[in-house]
Formats: structure tokens, sequence, C-alpha cells
């Protein structure tokens, strides 16, 4: 540009840099771990997140999260489709909960399904109790756990192993000759066994009796019923509001022959001694 009197004007000056972060700065915009630092060094302000972006990570964040709700301290069961079972009919029946005969249609195998009678909430950290104690025994005697969830509607149902069998008691009450009941000798020493094992896990079952030992066709003996089960080492609230006298637990008008003359809070005489004793009474 030349002034109006002609003379030629003085060469620009450069303009002084300012450091806007240099390597940094750009580092910033490639791999950013922080978008208001990357809005700063692109010089414009963060854009904040829109509502519907908003709800949308909310929903994201409820669907991950909507397993059954912790109860007494437990972990939540997750969800299972009514359709990865067909039931069939209902085979045994308790005070708590019932089994019903059902096929797993992914694997077509048979499966035994224990729900709940009626879910209310003292019922549900038992329930739930149960199938995570079961499912941690893996003993050849004690029925295997092979799912635990909750339907869709919310109630919550374990899947086990289908044993078919005849309880203990029955098969004695049909051993009529002294020979007969020595060939159920066996039979008895593997439920032992089974107890034994549970007592090294610090698990106690607390309802033993013939009842809850099914003889199989084929040499099987398995331990069932595992609903009054008690975990030693359990610390939780609602574990803890379970120390009841144990006559209370079992069934009406009969003493569990494990646990029954024992008040449930003897800590110091509720061990695999006392179970031992009772399984040999019931042997008896």
């Amino acid at each position: 540009m030349v002034p109006e009197d002609g003379e030629p004007a003085d060469p620009p000056q450069p303009r002084p840099r300012t450091n806007t972060g240099g390597v940094e700065a750009f580092a910033a915009t490639v791999a950013p771990t922080n978008l208001s630092a990357v809005a700063t060094a692109v010089g414009t302000p963060p854009v904040p997140p829109s509502p519907s972006s908003h709800r949308m990570t909310s929903a994201m964040e409820s669907d991950q999260t909507m397993a059954a709700p912790v109860t007494g301290g437990l972990p939540p069961l997750p969800i299972i489709p009514h359709a990865h079972y067909k039931a069939d009919k209902e085979i045994a029946r308790g005070g708590m909960g019932r089994i019903v005969a059902a096929e797993d249609q992914r694997l077509g195998r048979p499966v035994a399904l224990k729900e709940l009678i009626d879910p209310s909430p003292d019922q549900l950290g038992r329930f739930q109790r149960e199938a995570l104690i079961t499912a941690r025994l893996q003993h050849p005697s004690i029925v295997p756990v092979y799912e635990a969830g909750q339907w869709p509607t919310g109630e919550p149902f374990f899947a086990m192993k289908m044993v078919e069998g005849r309880p203990l008691d029955q098969v004695i009450a049909d051993a009529k000759t002294l020979g007969q009941r020595l060939a159920l000798l066996p039979r008895i020493v593997a439920a032992v066994d089974a107890i034994a094992y549970a007592h090294s896990r610090r698990v106690i079952h607390r309802d033993l009796k013939p009842a809850n030992v099914l003889i199989g066709e084929y040499g099987e003996t398995v331990v069932i019923d595992w609903g009054l089960a008690k975990d030693l080492d359990a610390t939780d609230a609602m574990e803890s509001a379970e120390r009841a006298p144990r006559l209370v637990l079992g069934q009406e008008g009969q003493a569990d022959h494990d646990d029954g003359i024992f008040d449930a809070d003897d800590r110091g005489r509720r061990d695999g001694h006392a179970r031992v004793h009772g399984a040999g009474a019931g042997a008896w």
C-alpha cells in the first residue's frame, strides 16, 4: 500500500507468535482424553450433551443393570426367557417351593425347575441362597445346579439335573430281609460322604433325613433339598436374621435329624460332628 504523499510505507513487522500448546494441543485433538480439553485446544467452546443423548445413555445403563434386585446382599440373578425351557408337569411340592419337570430347549436335556410357591420378600433371599449354595457343592451325590435366574416376570428359579429315584425311607421300608437292608449300607455311606464334603466347604444341610436322599435305579445316591442349608461363613444380614431355633424350620411336628436338637445360635456345637451323629441316627 502506498501512502498519499507517494512515499513507500514501512515494511510490515512480523506478528509475534503465541504459544498455543504446539505438539500437546495437536496430540489432544488426535487422541483426546477430555472433550473440554479438545475444545480449548482448537479454540471453540465445548458443546454440552443434548438431552436426547443423556436419555439414550441412561437407557443403555438401565438395560445393563436390569438384573434381579439384590436380596440380602446376594448378587443379582440374570433374566432368563421363558422360551429357554419347556415346562411339563409339577412333580414335587414342599413348604416353600415346587419342582417342575421341564426340557432345556437349548441343549435338549431334561431338567428339574425349582420355583417359589409364594415369592414373598422373606422367601426370596433363602431361595436364592439355596441355589447359590447348591451350585457351589460339586459332588456326585449332590444334585447339580445348571442355571439360576429369574423369569422376565420377576419370579426366581433354578434348573437342576433331573434325578429319577425313590426316597431312601421308601426303599428301606421295602427292604424286608437283613440282606436287603445290608445292601443299602453303601447308599448310606454315599450320602454321608456328600454331607462330609459339604461340611468341608463350611455348609450344613440342616434338613438331612431319609426322605431327602434319593436312590436311583442304577446306583445313584443323591442328597436333595438344600433349602435350609447354612453357610457357616456367611455374614450378611438376612443370614443372621434366619438364626432361629431349628425346631421351627423343619417339618411340622418333627425335628430334623442333623440340627433339630441344637439352637441355631449355638455356633460352638453346630459343626460336622453333630451332622455325623444325625446321619448315624437316621441310618439306625
